[in-house]
């Protein structure tokens, strides 16, 4: 186990479709007043087992593939709160000219 995990909670669509109406917003604190969440989680993670047929907004660390598709079938909006890791670029990173390459030269005493 590793001890500097950040605990999460997950929750189902179907989870959500039950203790919340449409126009909710859920997030952590919305799921800690259902009784889903304690104070001890650190994030949400949405998976996709189960429908939803009005449209909510979450407010969630991760979602699955199929979680935020159902979502947004049903009108609603996944909201991811971490940022999006940016790929690097297809092009390689500009190399200093010879010239200005600091160089380390050992002194002689």
């Amino acid at each position: 186990m590793n001890s500097f995990a950040r605990p999460v909670v997950e929750v189902n669509v179907d989870t959500l479709a039950n203790r919340f109406q449409a126009g909710a917003t859920v997030d952590l604190q919305a799921l800690r007043r259902q009784g889903l969440a304690t104070t001890r989680d650190h994030g949400i993670r949405v998976l996709g087992r189960g429908e939803i047929k009005h449209a909510i907004t979450v407010k969630a660390e991760h979602f699955s593939a199929s979680a935020r598709q159902k979502i947004e079938a049903a009108g609603g909006q996944a909201m991811s709160l971490t940022p999006e890791l940016q790929r690097p670029s297809a092009a390689p990173a500009p190399r200093l000219p010879e010239h200005d390459v600091l160089r380390v030269v050992p002194s002689v005493v």
